[in-house]
């Protein structure tokens, strides 16, 4: 009898150990919209070029975010439309015009 409880506490253990590993690996993915950018700090990452930096910057798709030693920020990409009038301005011709 004590050998069943033993394996039914291992199993049990061993459960919420997997539940646990999985609701942490799907807390920390990150994923980033095509016009979004995720900054991840907080640790140091070698680039390509093997600066070392304290930055990752992700464009679209995912990654996976290290618990307690990475935070994520997002940056929009959109267009921005900024309405611009130059009024008595001299084109070529040193004719004023209004754009």
């Amino acid at each position: 009898m004590t050998g069943m409880f033993i394996t039914i506490s291992i199993a049990l253990v061993a459960i919420i150990v997997f539940v646990g590993l999985i609701s942490t690996l799907i807390k920390n993915y990150i994923r980033i919209a095509p016009n979004m950018a995720a900054v991840l700090y907080g640790r140091k990452n070698k680039s390509a070029s093997g600066d070392s930096k304290g930055y990752r910057l992700i464009t679209g798709g995912g990654v996976f975010k290290i618990p307690f030693l990475e935070k994520v920020q997002f940056m929009d990409l959109s267009n921005r439309v900024i309405n611009i009038r130059v009024e008595n301005a001299p084109n070529k011709d040193g004719v004023m015009t209004t754009v």
